[in-house]
């Protein structure tokens, strides 16, 4: 399985870099998968979303059988996980709480009601800070759906289209007529 959730780490990096390869995720998110060898269950439909620079989306887990807890079933999923759910906050510092927070609405369907109504408030009870910039959607996995979130691009990153653009065809110049002018 770890091949798997590597691969799909590497699939949202590349998204992040490559605008028609995000755009064809986004159409065809299981032909895609499936292209880059993602195993894709039949049964299960996903959904790709994208966090913008007005926007951001934090996907709650579908709790697995025999978990105890979101926390321990993270712990298995690694990377995988923390980039599927939480990408756009630091979580190095603020994971331990989301999972508590993932705990609740597992346990309490009027918590889970109260995070979907006003992820900002109810997240901010548990320590939880988000950016003033951002307003928060929270999105819920199903038996048979999994959300997937592409994070938004860094402010400094370029496409790769963008960065011929800068670069003035200057690649693409040599490529066509081994011409190397600046």
């Amino acid at each position: 399985m770890a091949a798997r959730h590597n691969d799909l780490v590497q699939l949202l990096d590349a998204c992040v870099a490559d605008d028609a390869l995000k755009e064809r995720f986004k159409a065809d998110p299981r032909g895609v998968m499936a292209e880059r060898g993602i195993e894709v269950p039949e049964g299960i439909t996903f959904t790709v979303v994208e966090d913008t620079d007005a926007c951001a989306h934090i996907t709650l887990p579908k709790k697995t059988p025999g978990a105890t807890s979101a926390s321990s079933m993270a712990q298995g999923m690694g990377e995988y996980y923390r980039c599927l759910i939480c990408w756009v906050l630091n979580m190095s510092v603020q994971q331990e709480a989301l999972m508590k927070v993932f705990d609740a609405c597992w346990a309490d369907d009027g918590f889970k009601a109260r995070l979907v109504a006003d992820p900002r408030m109810t997240l901010a009870e548990h320590g939880i800070d988000l950016p003033a910039e951002l307003d928060f959607k929270i999105i819920e996995n199903s038996d048979d759906c999994v959300h997937i979130t592409l994070p938004r691009r860094a402010p400094n990153d370029l496409s790769d289209a963008e960065l011929g653009q800068v670069a003035g065809g200057y690649y693409s110049t040599i490529a066509k007529t081994g011409a190397r002018s600046l």
